[in-house]
């Protein structure tokens, strides 16, 4: 999104609400330093805030409330939980707009703009990818986030859809929850292929796949069993490059950077979003197409 040419009247604060847990987040934070860096030559400055590594409302609305007592001009924030829009709209009724990125809640809140992913159709691709790989069909596991997480949700409810792409008989043999962690994933994946010799995918909707690459790396399965997720983290990426895994790009760097341009935008130019929700530029990155990415 291209910046107004409008300098502001005054120097400006935004708060960049971030979460901490896995390699997802490092891109998010180089997103965010980048936007901080153009926003530096606009007399803006940015606070990059971790909130914390628990993905729940609690951990969100802590951090907003003291944005908001802190009277930033803007709060960017990635929310993902239901129970974060009580304090989202808190701060748009005390004057702060407020952008959402990657994940919000199902409920409806008065943020202007969300950036990111649909979370079905993102899920839904990458199915249909496992399933053109395996089009006999086959056993599947699948590890989550967090149980309720909208994000997580839509995604694992788009990857069973697309697995019936070809009409092939899929059989799941267990969904589980990682807390969004690379450990937790490799743990899960472990006992899945410990009870299931005959498993053909692991489906991450949640940060940390290679977690699960390096379970099934470890069983040497590498050629039997596709680990399949989202997002162009460096650790991912590698084990895409061996054809062990395929994932969906949400550009996640990008989002960071956009949303400040669209703050930018809103704050000094009264341009308002196109849209209140802005998609992602999307791509499935496989062994093909990776080094682009590397």
């Amino acid at each position: 999104v291209d910046m107004v040419n409008k300098e502001p009247e005054k120097p400006l604060r935004l708060a960049f609400l971030s979460l901490q847990n896995n390699a997802f987040f490092d891109l998010v934070a180089q997103g965010a330093e980048l936007g901080k860096q153009l926003m530096a030559e606009h007399n803006v400055t940015v606070d990059y805030i971790v909130m914390g590594d628990t993905m729940d409302a609690q951990t969100v609305n802590t951090a907003m409330d003291a944005a908001i007592v802190q009277q930033y001009d803007g709060i960017i924030v990635t929310p993902f939980s239901v129970g974060t829009e009580a304090y989202i709209d808190k701060a748009v009724d005390a004057g702060i707009p407020v952008i959402t990125l990657y994940g919000e809640s199902t409920e409806p809140s008065k943020r202007m703009l969300f950036i990111g992913q649909d979370a079905y159709s993102a899920g839904k691709i990458v199915g249909e990818y496992v399933a053109d790989k395996y089009p006999e069909g086959g056993k599947y596991g699948i590890v989550t986030g967090v149980f309720g997480v909208e994000v997580f949700e839509g995604r694992n409810s788009g990857f069973k859809d697309g697995l019936a792409k070809n009409g092939a008989e899929w059989e799941e043999v267990g969904i589980m929850e990682s807390g969004d962690s690379a450990d937790k994933v490799y743990s899960i994946t472990k006992d899945y292929l410990t009870a299931n010799p005959d498993l053909k995918a692991v489906y991450v909707s949640s940060g940390g796949n290679y977690g699960a690459s390096k379970a099934i790396e470890e069983k040497g399965l590498s050629d039997q069993v596709i680990s399949a997720g989202h997002d162009e983290v460096p650790d991912n990426l590698e084990y895409v490059a061996d054809g062990q895994m395929v994932v969906i790009s949400q550009d996640t760097m990008g989002v960071a950077v956009s949303s400040l341009i669209y703050m930018y935008n809103y704050l000094v130019g009264g341009v308002e979003p196109e849209s209140d929700v802005i998609p992602s530029n999307s791509f499935m990155i496989d062994k093909d197409n990776v080094s682009d990415y590397l």
